[in-house]
């Protein structure tokens, strides 16, 4: 934004600025504390606002010198911090300009005052092999039981609930269509300072179908959390390297 010095002053004069309202989308929430940053730059003569929090507060964004010599111009810069923990919207409020002389009021300005946070809802999965692929290499019969992890992340400001589920897209086979029974085959979930509910605590056996394994917070918070596979080991199991591919779904409710 930038600010002409129309005329000329004999006094000490200051641009004050007034944030209204806490920046409010249609939905009812507002923007918090330090998300939204102010800055005045290019000036010589005068004294701008260095990078700060816009606040509700009044805050002088420009000062002359005491005689009333100022910059004929100057730019004030309105940036955006962390955003992180707000929902998706479009957020308006006003902002209002004072000009003092001396500390007396002498003119006033408003402008509107408009951020847009775009909405996400992503689903990152990171496991061992990549694609969704659960695989076990070297298979003995009698071997330890053998575990793969696999660790998913969600990043949501929507606001609203939802859920991750798990498709198993195939049974556990090698290369020769051996199968292993999905008895010796588990998976469990497991908090990563998880704020949501895991569906899966305790092992429960991996089967060819769909499964809840997670419903997210009340808010629709991001979070992450860990899903942990295991293949116990039996003297049923059958030489080979074994794999499955697993799909994970992110679901709003």
């Amino acid at each position: 934004m930038s600010v002409k010095i129309n005329g000329s002053f004999k006094k000490l004069f200051s641009l004050k600025q007034i944030l209204a309202l806490a920046p409010e989308s249609n939905e009812g929430n507002r923007l918090g504390p330090g998300t939204l940053n102010v800055q005045v730059e290019a000036t010589q003569l005068g004294i701008g606002l260095p990078l700060s929090t816009l606040s509700l507060s009044p805050q002088a964004v420009y000062t002359s010198r005491p005689t009333g010599e100022a910059d004929s111009s100057f730019i004030i810069s309105y940036t955006l911090a962390d955003l992180s923990g707000q929902k998706a919207g479009r957020y308006r409020s006003r902002i209002q300009f004072i000009l003092e002389e001396m500390g007396l009021e002498i003119e006033k300005y408003a402008m509107g005052l408009e951020v847009e946070i775009e909405r996400f809802f992503d689903l990152v999965v990171t496991s061992q092999f990549g694609g969704g692929l659960i695989e076990f290499s070297g298979l003995k019969p009698g071997e330890p039981p053998k575990i793969n992890e696999v660790i998913v992340e969600i990043r949501n400001n929507t606001g609203k609930r939802y859920q991750v589920n798990q498709n198993v897209l195939s049974e556990l086979v090698n290369k020769q269509g051996n199968k292993i029974a999905s008895e010796y085959f588990t998976f469990r979930t497991e908090s990563r300072e998880t704020k949501g509910v895991l569906k899966a605590a305790e092992k429960q056996e991996v089967k060819k179908t769909d499964a809840v394994v997670f419903i997210s917070d009340a808010s629709g918070s991001s979070d992450a959390f860990k899903i942990i596979y295991e293949l116990a080991g039996s003297w049923d199991i059958k030489a080979g390297d074994y794999a499955t591919r697993i799909s994970y779904t992110l679901l709003e409710i």
